[in-house]
């Protein structure tokens, strides 16, 4: 501190910050403002009204993919070859998943996915959602999440664009419906 710092009580010529003044005493809160809250209680209600939830139905049934009304969500391990379901699936579809095998352009590498639409608009199903799994033996719960999600976001990205009523009536809310195989794999399935 040199003089000057002396006089006021700062280092180098500061300014002095004056203590702010004490708050009204209007301002601190009594017992009953400073109490937690009533866990109990209700909330205050939302001025905008709730917020619409999702709604995600599930049932389970048992039989031929022919009679599958949605587009059915199917699995593709890396190299493999187009058996059992994804079969069905590519023979109900007019062999558009081969076409795409064909070309190297059909799901495999974890991460990809590719959505097939059944070009007759009573077909069944009506088409196929065929996600990308990787090797096998590598496939783990938080990438089976990731790829089943973004290929769900895809298909209701593309639902919501649709061109025409096929999915429902221009300018209503649109159903993404899906079914699902349920596969198992290995001798724990």
């Amino acid at each position: 501190m040199n003089a000057a710092d002396a006089a006021d009580g700062t280092p180098d010529g500061d300014q002095a910050s004056p203590l702010p003044e004490t708050p009204p005493t209007a301002a601190i809160p009594d017992a009953d403002q400073a109490a937690p809250p009533d866990r109990g209680a209700e909330a205050p209600p939302d001025p905008e009204g709730p917020a619409a939830t999702p709604v995600i139905r599930g049932g389970i049934r048992h039989g031929d993919l022919g009679y599958a009304r949605y587009p059915v969500l199917a699995w593709h391990y890396l190299g493999g070859t187009i058996v059992s379901a994804e079969r069905a699936l590519d023979q109900r579809l007019n062999k558009a998943l081969s076409e795409r095998m064909q070309l190297g352009l059909y799901p495999g590498l974890p991460d990809t996915h590719t959505l097939f639409f059944n070009e007759d608009p009573r077909g069944r199903p009506a088409g196929a959602l065929v996600v990308g799994l990787g090797q096998v033996g590598d496939l783990a719960p938080g990438l089976l999440e990731t790829v089943v999600r973004d290929t769900l976001v895809d298909y209701a990205l593309r639902i919501s664009r649709w061109p025409d009523g096929c999915f429902s009536a221009a300018g209503t809310v649109r159903s993404a419906t899906v079914s699902c195989l349920l596969v198992g794999f290995g001798p724990e399935a």
